[in-house]
């Protein structure tokens, strides 16, 4: 996942870069949610994904507590 995601990223960046949209700004997940792989992919108690790229709501839980405070300013 970590490197689906990092390629995700890239392609995102490269498309808003080489646009005519000048006033885009891209949010990098693995940036954001600083992601750590295997552990973040579930441990003994929980399963933190339920497909290959959406939270389960034990996911969102884990995962929203990364959030910064300041996200919704973005």
């Amino acid at each position: 996942l970590r490197e689906l995601f990092d390629n995700l990223d890239d392609k995102i960046q490269s498309v808003v870069t080489n646009s005519d949209a000048k006033n885009i700004k891209t949010v990098s997940q693995n940036q954001t949610y600083k992601f750590i792989f295997p552990s973040d992919l579930l441990n003994c108690e929980n399963v933190f994904w339920s497909d290959g790229d959406h939270f389960s709501i034990e996911g969102e839980v884990r995962f929203g507590k990364r959030l910064p405070d300041n996200f919704l300013l973005f």
